[in-house]
């Protein structure tokens, strides 16, 4: 009897695990991400940058990469649109939030489209 007793325990506590588990993942999943997200943006607060920006990618829809010509990225979940262009050149001083976003004009010389604080990004 001990033995079917012991059978149906460890069946109890295999349930158990296997409905479990599935939520410990998806929640360390989230904590990566945040834990993440926040040393990413603390990088971006402390950086001085002025580059061009090079290439997009879309990473299936659900955040975008700008990628500049000194190798940084820039990442915004999506949708970014109109934030930010092949061929912009962005200015950001360091130990601020706040970059610029300057365009080209149609004389092929580049003026200020906007500023952008990064810490409100979508």
């Amino acid at each position: 009897m001990d033995g079917n007793y012991a059978k149906l325990n460890m069946n109890k506590v295999t349930k158990i695990m296997v409905a479990v588990m599935p939520i410990l993942i998806i929640i360390g999943g989230f904590i990566y991400l945040s834990l993440r997200s926040n040393r990413l943006t603390k990088e971006f607060y402390q950086m001085r940058i002025s580059a061009i920006v090079i290439r997009e990618s879309d990473w299936k829809r659900s955040s975008i990469d700008y990628v500049l010509d000194n190798g940084m990225k820039l990442n915004f979940l999506a949708p970014a649109t109109g934030t930010l262009a092949i061929g912009d050149s962005i200015f950001k001083p360091a130990n601020t939030y706040v970059y610029y976003v300057y365009r080209k004009n149609f004389n092929y010389q580049y003026e200020l489209l906007k500023s952008y604080d990064y810490s409100e990004r979508n």
